[in-house]
């Protein structure tokens, strides 16, 4: 897996704004700071799709420690909290597979599927997509290397960037659970009749 460091800049209007330093014109928006992050794996993947189908090669993750050394020089950016975000890999060709499961769960699956008006293979991938997401979606927190951190102002930014990537790692938990919890509960509640 590949990540990229973004600035996370607090915007004039509330909202938030999620930028890429190596990738000029690439911004995550939202109102609020979890909807901004949210957003920006995904803005990142469409922004590298969109260079690579123009025929231009993407660039090379930049460090860390570079964006924030140009994010403290440059007035406009000096308060932003510096984050990696992954670069999501880019979508694959479908590939039937044969897998073998309970009957009835096999019924709540194609239920809820049909709910969603989706597939039982696509509700299946999003359920994948989101454990998987859950499990691996945002990186061990980054650490500075031994003696690159002796000025305070050095360490605040540490202490900034460890506690927004507490608040993304808890919020996306929070989030992929209450989904996947309401669509079983769902599938339940609405599963197959018992026999008398």
């Amino acid at each position: 897996m590949t990540y990229h460091p973004a600035l996370i800049l607090k915007k004039a209007d509330g909202g938030y704004g999620v930028e890429f330093p190596g990738f000029p014109g690439c911004v995550a928006r939202a109102g609020t700071l979890d909807g901004a992050l949210g957003r920006a794996e995904h803005v990142l993947r469409v922004h590298v799709d969109e260079m690579i189908r123009a025929g231009k090669k993407p660039p090379a993750p930049v460090t860390l420690e570079s964006v924030l050394a140009e994010s403290r020089a440059d007035s406009r950016t000096e308060d932003a909290v510096a984050v990696l975000v992954r670069l999501a890999p880019p979508k694959g060709r479908a590939v039937r597979v044969n897998i073998t499961m309970d009957e009835h769960l096999l019924a709540q699956i194609d239920d809820a599927a049909k709910a969603e008006g989706t597939t039982r293979s696509g509700f299946l991938a999003a359920g994948a997509r989101m454990a998987l997401f859950s499990k691996n979606g945002v990186p061990d927190e980054p650490r500075s290397p031994a003696g690159n951190t002796g000025a305070a102002a050095e360490d605040e930014t540490v202490r900034d960037l460890d506690q927004a990537l507490d608040k993304f790692r808890q919020q996306i938990a929070r989030d992929e659970r209450e989904r996947l919890f309401l669509r079983l509960s769902e599938s339940l509640s609405e599963g197959p009749a018992e026999k008398a």
